[in-house]
């Protein structure tokens, strides 16, 4: 999992480093303000990707429920026939994971210690879904 907060203080700790260089070097401030905008977007989008594309090897976690019939979180996703959530959740693939397993009977506190994810960010981002697939 990306963890933000970590990933972030590191980002800043070099970012700090590189601009005490480039002063050092008599670098123009306007060229040190830019330079350090455009590595904070790329850090921003870097985050997104990561949020969006992390992958977990769920078949070694059985199904609590014995009516389970998908084996994995792929022909999960394909048994969806609602086309706006299926697009939903094939962009998301952290969310997918976390719905493939409430589905399987995990409880909202067994899927926040698999991802490394606190109860509450797993409660938000099924209720975000929610609002998501009512507002469409």
């Amino acid at each position: 999992m990306f963890n933000y907060g970590q990933k972030k203080k590191k980002w800043q700790k070099i970012k700090t480093e590189e601009e005490k260089i480039l002063r050092k070097n008599h670098i123009d401030e306007k060229v040190i303000y830019e330079l350090y905008q455009y590595d904070w977007q790329m850090f921003k989008k870097e985050r997104s990707y990561q949020n969006h594309t992390c992958n977990y090897d769920l078949s070694n976690y059985p199904s609590k429920e014995s009516s389970f019939m998908y084996e994995n979180a792929q022909s999960f996703l394909d048994s969806f026939e609602d086309e706006r959530l299926y697009h939903l959740l094939k962009n998301d693939s952290l969310l997918l994971q976390i719905l493939y397993l409430k589905e399987k009977g995990f409880l909202y506190k067994e899927i926040a210690e698999i991802f490394g994810l606190s109860e509450h960010q797993i409660y938000y981002r099924i209720k975000k879904m929610k609002k998501n697939k009512n507002n469409d």
